[in-house]
């Protein structure tokens, strides 16, 4: 049980300037060893060192409004973010054993002001274990910045707090860069399969249609692991191959058969790859792209790899300018339809997240023992984290049961040593 003991909405240090399709709010935990000092003066210390942060990266204390066109807009108006206080009855996990049921992790999460209709951009929870461990819970909505831009502030806070200045200021522009609304015909929809209109009414394909609800489970795959891949197979990067074989495994685990196609989603940063898109932009300036194949034709872990590395390689930014215009078309409400991804929860995956995102930073009261998230939001929906072991990659997916019982049953899944 989680006891709530107070909340505290926490300002940037000095004032800044107003002016400047939906996601849900996505997140993230990180968890500390009991500490050598009060958790209240660290808590004192957090408050401090998140709002001198915050006077950088400005819009995180802003709010999300709607505008009557039902397009978002962003108000940096200095609101700032809701900082809360609990403690629980129970132990941070021992040694490498770190599971925790989804419901707690869950209930970890939960903060005052979360929710939706409030718009806050941000919310922080600190809760204390009786064992003196405690847990930092992070919910960030989407709408404003993508993982890259969460963890790049979640490091310059950290840095922060140790005294130090922040190493990569983030880049904000006072209007987003995107494709400008117009009065043009309806855009087609893009060739390739990879977005497609739906009823802006019906429900989420991927949350209904099932008589049970999907459920979700973290693989850790070892360093090891992930040297054998590139060892067997060194023309491709990491992602390509860990991601090829994860795709293999889950449409042998659905039992889908050889004239079946599958589809990979993956998100593609565009910080870097555009010129306009410097890597400390703060945003979310991540583009979808998409494999396909069938699955009789998924013959290898090279061959499938190569399909990954061929849809990189090929992705540039006049394509994904008719998609994004094609979204932008239909991401207010004057249509009847709405753009989303054409995925087939029950033959698809799409990944999240990135294994090279900085986790495990070092902040002024200790390193994070663990990281976590407390639920993927669909079927089909997977996550990548950096593992607590260099090199080590943790995942989460989430997948109906009867397919993540095959998953858990397949002894090659996290080891190939098993195949």
């Amino acid at each position: 049980m989680v006891f709530v003991k107070r909340s505290t909405l926490v300002r940037p240090a000095s004032p800044v300037l107003n002016g400047f399709g939906e996601f849900p709010y996505r997140n993230r935990l990180l968890f500390f060893r009991p500490p050598s000092q009060p958790l209240s003066k660290i808590i004192t210390h957090m408050k401090q060192s998140l709002a001198a942060a915050l006077s950088e990266f400005y819009p995180v204390a802003g709010r999300i409004s709607v505008r009557e066109d039902m397009r978002m807009q962003l108000e940096c108006n200095n609101h700032g973010v809701m900082f809360s206080e609990a403690s629980c009855d129970r132990t941070l996990p021992e040694g490498d054993k770190f599971d925790l049921d989804p419901e707690f992790l869950l209930e970890l999460s939960q903060a005052p002001g979360h929710e939706k209709d409030l718009k806050q951009c941000y919310t922080f929870k600190v809760t204390e274990f009786s064992c003196g461990g405690f847990c930092v819970a992070m919910k960030y909505s989407h709408e404003l910045m993508d993982g890259t831009s969460f963890w790049h502030f979640i490091q310059s806070w950290a840095e922060v707090s140790c005294g130090k200045p922040i190493s990569q200021p983030p880049f904000v522009v006072p209007f987003p860069i995107g494709i400008p609304s117009s009065d043009a015909p309806p855009p087609p929809v893009p060739s390739g399969g990879m977005l497609t209109l739906l009823d802006r009414n019906a429900p989420d394909p991927g949350l209904f249609g099932y008589k049970s609800f999907p459920r979700t489970r973290r693989f850790r795959f070892g360093k090891l692991m992930i040297q054998a891949l590139k060892q067997r197979n060194p023309e491709y990067s990491t992602f390509q191959l860990l991601s090829s074989h994860i795709w293999w495994k889950v449409c042998l685990a659905r039992g889908l058969g050889d004239k079946d196609t599958t589809k990979l989603f993956f998100a593609v940063n565009c910080r870097g790859r555009f010129p306009h898109l410097p890597k400390e932009y703060l945003g979310t300036p991540a583009a979808w792209a998409m494999a396909s194949a069938k699955c009789g034709e998924m013959e290898s872990l090279g061959m499938i790899s190569s399909l990954i590395k061929k849809t990189i390689r090929e992705f540039s930014e006049e394509s994904w300018g008719v998609s994004a215009g094609f979204l932008e078309h239909y991401a207010g409400g004057e249509s009847s339809d709405k753009a989303v991804l054409d995925m087939r929860p029950d033959k698809d995956l799409y990944i999240g997240s990135s294994f090279y995102f900085p986790v495990f930073h070092e902040f002024s009261w200790g390193t994070p023992c663990e990281m976590a998230m407390a639920q993927a939001p669909a079927n089909g929906r997977m996550y990548y984290f950096p593992g607590k072991e260099k090199g080590s990659v943790d995942l989460y997916i989430t997948l109906q049961h009867q397919a993540m019982d095959k998953l858990e049953n397949d002894a090659s899944f996290c080891d190939m040593q098993a195949s």
